[in-house]
């Protein structure tokens, strides 16, 4: 999936070595620089190459989900991966389309320098993840940040605040979905493999599912203690240190209970997932749930034989990695939009 993107290296004092990146004009992204809590963020627009649109558009923000990845790829051979996982440009037109990089992570990476399989960025001195991800790698932070920057771009000339939406992705949706409670400057949310039981109830089904034997059935027993232990503590003592998993703060912080503040949500919200993604009986209760409740704001689309990324599979079981579809599930939203 190679579609028109940007690369952009910004120079922050967290020790990254500077590197020959292509310039983000080549690609049609345009960086903007912002502050939050003094501490410097990445954001990049798609921009057609210049360095603002000069006509005025609905604001598009894309969250993504979990883990320190820089947003613009590329590897050692020039091959440049798109910072959105679904071609943007045939709605160029409509949107201005905005993505938020991760807190203390490199706007830009190096395929191969990346540790995979999953392309994560660890300090090259402690070849972890960066102290200051850690830190602010939990949910009020992301729902902070990104209201402030929505609040910062709405500002401008060339964006039309009549329309506002926020579309996120797996942990991305935990935080689109908590800045909509929150009254952040949006009008429309786009919630795609929503895990909406909260983070520590993902963990604890994926272990019960993948349970073979009487060993990994304690373990899910012991994922109930640790759930225990962590509200027990106060929310400022909660560890913040991800060296090795996700910080206690993060898993307690993700696993804010959705469901019961679904009522407050009264934007048109539409909702996205594969049938065979492991959150699937989660959401096909809570659509259940708002039938029930009559929640006509609210709008359901499943997508038959796709997991969590919107992959097919092989006849074996295997995903099938030539079979991507994110682009048609984007089809549908921006479908959904017009008419909403």
């Amino acid at each position: 999936m190679k579609y028109l993107i940007a690369s952009y290296l910004i120079l922050f004092s967290m020790g990254i070595q500077a590197q020959d990146f292509p310039k983000p004009e080549e690609w049609g992204l345009t960086h903007i620089p912002f502050v939050f809590e003094a501490e410097p963020v990445d954001i990049v627009l798609l921009s057609g190459g210049t360095k603002y649109d000069t006509i005025k558009k609905p604001l598009f923000l894309f969250v993504q989900g979990s883990l320190p990845k820089p947003l613009l790829i590329s590897n050692k051979k020039g091959d440049k991966f798109s910072v959105f996982p679904f071609n943007a440009m045939p709605a160029f037109d409509d949107y201005h389309f905005v993505m938020i990089a991760k807190p203390a992570i490199p706007l830009n990476g190096i395929m191969e320098d990346l540790k995979q399989p999953h392309l994560l960025y660890n300090d090259p001195e402690t070849g972890v993840f960066p102290e200051k991800y850690c830190q602010n790698n939990h949910l009020d932070y992301y729902v902070n940040r990104n209201t402030a920057v929505l609040e910062f771009l709405a500002k401008k000339d060339w964006v039309d605040k009549s329309q506002i939406v926020v579309a996120g992705h797996s942990e991305g949706v935990s935080v689109s979905f908590k800045m909509a409670v929150e009254k952040a400057p949006m009008t429309h949310l786009i919630l795609l493999n929503a895990g909406l039981a909260g983070r520590i109830m993902a963990m604890i089904t994926n272990q019960r599912q993948r349970a073979q034997t009487k060993e990994d059935y304690q373990q899910t027993e012991e994922l109930f203690q640790y759930w225990k232990s962590l509200v027990d503590t106060a929310p400022e003592e909660l560890s913040d240190d991800c060296s090795a998993r996700d910080s206690h703060k993060a898993t307690a912080s993700f696993s804010y209970p959705y469901r019961q503040h679904l009522s407050e949500i009264d934007m048109p919200v539409f909702f996205g997932y594969g049938t065979k993604d492991e959150s699937v009986l989660l959401m096909d209760h809570l659509r259940v749930q708002t039938i029930r409740e009559g929640k006509e704001n609210f709008h359901f689309k499943s997508y038959y034989g796709w997991e969590h990324n919107f992959f097919g599979f092989n006849e074996d079981g295997s995903l099938n990695y030539e079979d991507y579809n994110y682009d048609a599930v984007a089809t549908d939203f921006f479908e959904w939009l017009k008419i909403n």
